[in-house]
């Protein structure tokens, strides 16, 4: 496969989709179930919008800190609608687009997933950063005009993690209450927080997780009129993931990637040789905007004799 594709080449056909009248109780079931960051809504074929797990948190949250102590989910299901939480500022793209113009989209507007919609704005597919990940777990290459392999920037420079992750990351103890953790979270924009106990890392705090307590506290048959009354509810290590994959900062790109795609927690610690001192952090993210600056670097080489920004 030639570097940057088109996304018809990549994308995800019949990708899970949420009819615009679905439950929302059983919307949080499927985000949960299936892992998902981001996921169409569609009438009948047509695409009207996109969701993601930020929007439902948010959602829940605004829920689970105000005084509706009448509030639960069969009540959220019959009045509140599926339009009330997601988000109309998408940017579907046709099918002859390329890898690097679904990456761009995702950069521009902060999203996970690019729907992939035909001149009747039904929807195809959708490129998602778990596509850009198996595109550069494979790290693809080209011939050159006498047919010899030519591989990408991105395997010649022989990146490793610690040129993408994030050194000496935001983090909590183990013993920090969640409050604090959701705080951390909220004010960094953060979707993954290390978790330490006595310096080592034992965890990962999601978005996700965040997601699938705060609906289940906000929907329960008592809504939470006090933020702080969750420190008392749950404790941080039973909300973590435990016992992350972690690498060491030399690990090579592709290797990363294939370990992400495999964990699909979104992030990866990286650590010290044995697992005892966290060094850094690396996200989905930081890989799609890996991926999108050396695809355009390869098809937009520095003119020999210019120097390259």
């Amino acid at each position: 496969m030639l570097p940057n594709p088109r996304v018809s080449q990549i994308m995800t056909s019949q990708p899970p989709v949420i009819a615009s009248d679905e439950r929302l109780s059983r919307v949080i079931q499927l985000f949960d179930d299936l892992h998902l960051r981001q996921v169409p809504i569609c009438e009948g074929k047509k695409l009207v919008a996109l969701l993601s797990d930020g929007d439902l948190k948010d959602f829940s949250l605004s829920v689970a800190f105000q005084d509706r102590p009448n509030v639960n989910a069969v009540f959220l299901d019959h009045f509140v609608g599926l339009d009330a939480v997601s988000r109309k500022d998408y940017c579907p793209l046709s099918a002859d687009a390329t890898l690097l113009d679904a990456l761009e989209g995702m950069e521009t507007l902060g999203h996970f997933c690019v729907p992939i919609v035909d001149c009747n704005h039904e929807l195809l597919g959708t490129v998602t950063v778990f596509d850009a990940l198996r595109y550069l777990a494979d790290v693809p290459g080209s011939k050159d005009k006498f047919g010899r392999h030519q591989k990408m920037t991105l395997a010649k420079k022989n990146l490793a993690v610690s040129s993408i992750m994030t050194k000496e990351p935001t983090t909590v103890d183990v013993f920090s209450s969640i409050t604090n953790a959701m705080e951390l979270m909220e004010s960094g924009g953060f979707r993954h927080l290390p978790v330490l106990r006595n310096d080592i890392p034992i965890g990962v705090l999601t978005r996700r997780a965040i997601l699938k307590f705060t609906y289940s506290s906000a929907f329960g048959m008592e809504a939470l009129d006090e933020r702080h009354l969750l420190d008392d509810i749950i404790d941080i290590e039973s909300v973590m993931t435990p016992d992350p994959d972690t690498v060491v900062p030399s690990t090579s790109i592709p290797e990363a990637a294939r370990i992400l795609l495999r964990n699909r927690t979104g992030c990866l610690l990286a650590t010290s040789r044995g697992g005892e001192r966290l060094e850094g952090i690396a996200t989905e993210k930081d890989f799609m905007r890996l991926l999108r600056k050396e695809l355009h670097a390869y098809w937009n080489p520095p003119q020999r004799g210019k120097a390259s920004s």
